[in-house]
């Protein structure tokens, strides 16, 4: 062991030199690069250490300013294995560095996937809006030659939402435990088997970075011929605007926002000197622990601003445009979000205030109508709603039954309760980056344009026409009738309950489903949270918080017995179809195989699968190209059963021909059962019931 010290600009490795030793950086930082991203490490981190197990480097080190190692003859996962079993002072340091390295390799293949769907994307509008502009005529002189061939965008994430949390969720651990023992239960895996992931995160940044020079090329091949059928088209909505300016209002955002809100002169001076530091920083997700606390201090204070803000612009009728940038976007200040993002955000606040689309709602519009008794507030991270929270604060003898009383009526509250509950918890859950999370809106998350990403009212309506197209009953819930007049003691009828969408003031990548219902009824809309601006696709997403909501409120509904295969259902036999799928004969070795392999991804997590076979049940097998299992897709087919015109195109096909068939004779049964109630009521000479006729236009959907 000996340090070393190199000037700025040296390499310590570069990619494809064999890995022979390894470093801790005592003086100064590294940049870490490889094909499709690059990441910084400073004192303390151990570069290579997710190289161990591979025998080569894939990712050159370089020096960004004068630096000082200590050098350690650790070249394969049995050296370092024998290493820290003689210096286990030295197990925190590596395990953290390990996890911090594949976190920002995970980072930079998600940013570089994002980008490449975003190249993608354009190729595939600007191919769409030259297609529509062709008439046949030539264009200056000149026959219309065709645009390049597009190739497909193929390239998935090598790591499942699941294990990239999992990674996060053990940095964030190891960020405040001292030991190794302390972290135990979280089942830390060796940093040998780290190496496969991170590898794979490598490699799949490589891969993607082929993807953009080819849609690159593509692009620039294209160029001018798009150019001159643009020009020639007057098709004026496929123009993007441009913001090269930013209204003068907006000046000195942030200053602004501070005397807006009424804070005291320590908060607003704190959180300027914090903002200030962030605006500055060369990364702005660095994990080093000083980023790490500013951030944290940013987001403690932007909580209790929007706390104040908030109630000051309710009692306003001509909120001031910073501040409704602020309460709509998390927006502080136009350096920090760039002035092309400063003008549109502008443009979308204005957008925002005339809009109104039902079971959407900005955060700020949620708020408002809490504050107005049209919605209740939501659980908290203990499962508590509000009603549960007053209660068990009087039984704890915190609060009298009178305060109870007269709390439960108060809808000021009950916003608070929202904000300090739902808000800072969900709004960091849905950016989809914990480790790095920062509430101001900031030009280095931005990776569409702000207006490209917005997810509208519109747009998620549009989504959920989508899912119901395929699965006709995903929000409709069971619910008891009577009507003794009628002749009708008691029936099971069906409800639709469309969720509420709640758009959290952030850019991010991650929805939400935070709770299937709200209180004790069962016919109330569900919670599902997603970021205003969703870096990836809205379709997917909807249908992934759909799947999760099928699971969960049929756990609701089946209470303790939700995995007792004694009562049916989806949960319960989906959870028996998973537990013993190797005691199944009707599965193939192969089959079982990859049913281990996805159990391996999910963690184990019983529910993530059922989503997961969800969103293949309606993205695939909805247009008849089979993916599932026979057992699952028959659990699917029976609780989730598809609209009667996927019903009628899935028919012929052989894999679907028995399920149909079963599906069409339970439906007879039930439609028979309906005509005999439909009789009853008419023999009782009373006007047919709503929901009686409603219930036959359920079954024959």
């Amino acid at each position: 062991m000996a340090s070393v010290t190199l000037d700025k600009g040296r390499y310590l490795f570069e990619a494809g030199q064999p890995v022979n030793e390894l470093f801790i950086i005592l003086k100064g930082s590294v940049s870490l690069t490889f094909p499709g991203g690059a990441f910084i490490l400073s004192r303390g981190e151990v570069p290579g250490i997710c190289e161990i197990s591979c025998g080569v480097h894939f990712l050159s080190c370089k020096a960004l300013e004068e630096l000082t190692v200590m050098r350690y003859p650790i070249s394969d996962a049995a050296s370092l294995e024998f290493f820290l079993q003689q210096n286990q002072e030295y197990g925190v340091l590596f395990v953290r560095s390990a996890y911090r390295q594949i976190n920002a390799a995970s980072q930079c293949c998600e940013l570089a996937h994002l980008r490449c769907r975003e190249l993608y994307d354009a190729c595939v509008k600007d191919a769409a809006f030259y297609k529509s502009c062709q008439t046949g005529e030539p264009v200056n002189g000149q026959e219309t030659p065709p645009l390049p061939e597009l190739p497909p965008f193929t390239e998935e994430l090598p790591l499942d939402e699941q294990t990239s949390a999992y990674y996060l969720d053990i940095e964030r651990h190891l960020s405040v435990n001292s030991d190794l023992e302390a972290l135990a239960e979280k089942e830390i895996a060796p940093i040998a088997s780290l190496s496969a992931d991170f590898i794979k995160l490598i490699t799949s940044a490589k891969s993607l970075e082929e993807f953009k020079i080819l849609y690159k090329k593509w692009t620039s091949r294209s160029k001018i011929l798009f150019k001159t059928k643009q020009a020639d088209s007057s098709e004026k909505e496929s123009v993007i605007p441009e913001y090269s300016s930013i209204p003068e209002q907006l000046t000195d955002s942030l200053q602004s926002i501070l005397t807006y809100s009424g804070a005291e002169d320590s908060l607003c001076s704190v959180f300027k000197d914090l903002i200030e530091k962030y605006r500055n920083m060369t990364d702005r997700n660095a994990s080093d622990d000083d980023s790490r606390y500013t951030r944290r201090q940013i987001t403690a204070q932007f909580n209790k601003l929007y706390h104040l803000i908030f109630f000051q612009a309710v009692k306003d009728s001509a909120i001031p445009l910073p501040v409704r940038m602020f309460l709509y976007f998390g927006y502080v200040d136009e350096t920090l979000a760039g002035t092309k993002n400063t003008a549109c955000l502008a443009q979308l606040a204005n957008q925002l205030a005339s809009q109104s689309f039902p079971h959407t709602f900005t955060l700020f519009d949620w708020l408002i109508a809490i504050l107005e008794g049209r919605r209740e507030p939501s659980r908290n991270e203990f499962d508590e709603d509000y009603t549960r929270y007053l209660h068990n604060l009087k039984t704890a003898g915190t609060i009298s039954a009178s305060d109870e009383r007269e709390l439960t009526s108060d809808t000021k509250k009950k916003v608070e309760y929202e904000l300090e509950n739902m808000f800072p918890q969900v709004n960091k859950m849905t950016s989809g980056r914990i480790a790095s999370f920062c509430p101001v809106f900031s030009d280095h998350n931005v990776l569409k344009a702000p207006d490209a990403s917005l997810v509208t009212g519109q747009a998620l309506q549009s989504e959920v026409a989508y899912v119901k197209s395929m699965d006709f009953g995903a929000y409709y819930r069971e619910y008891t009738y009577t009507n003794i007049n009628a002749g009708i003691p008691r029936e099971l009828f069906h409800a639709e309950a469309l969720p509420d969408f709640i758009l959290m003031p952030c850019v991010g990548t991650r929805g939400v489903m935070w709770q299937e219902i709200e209180g004790r009824r069962r016919t109330t809309s569900a919670r599902m949270m997603l970021p205003l601006f969703y870096m990836d696709d809205l379709r997917t997403a909807v249908i992934r918080l759909t799947g999760e909501y099928r699971w969960e409120i049929c756990k609701r509904i089946q209470g303790a017995r939700w995995n007792d295969l004694s009562e049916h259902s989806l949960t319960s036999e989906y959870f028996d179809y998973i537990q013993f799928y190797k005691k199944n004969h009707d599965l193939s070795v192969e089959t079982k195989e990859k049913i281990k392999l996805s159990l391996q991804k999910a963690r184990g997590n019983f529910k993530e699968m059922f989503v997961r076979d969800y969103i293949t049940y309606i993205l695939f097998e909805g247009t008849g190209s089979p993916r599932l299992t026979k057992i699952a897709r028959s659990i699917l087919f029976t609780y989730c059963p598809f609209t009667k015109s996927v019903r009628s195109s899935l028919a012929e096909n052989p894999i679907f021909r028995d399920l149909t068939e079963r599906y069409e004779l339970r439906k007879k049964q039930q439609l028979h059962k309906l005509e005999l109630l439909k009789k009853r009521v008419e023999s009782s000479r009373c006007e047919m019931p709503q929901e009686l006729l409603n219930e036959e236009n359920f079954l024959n959907c």
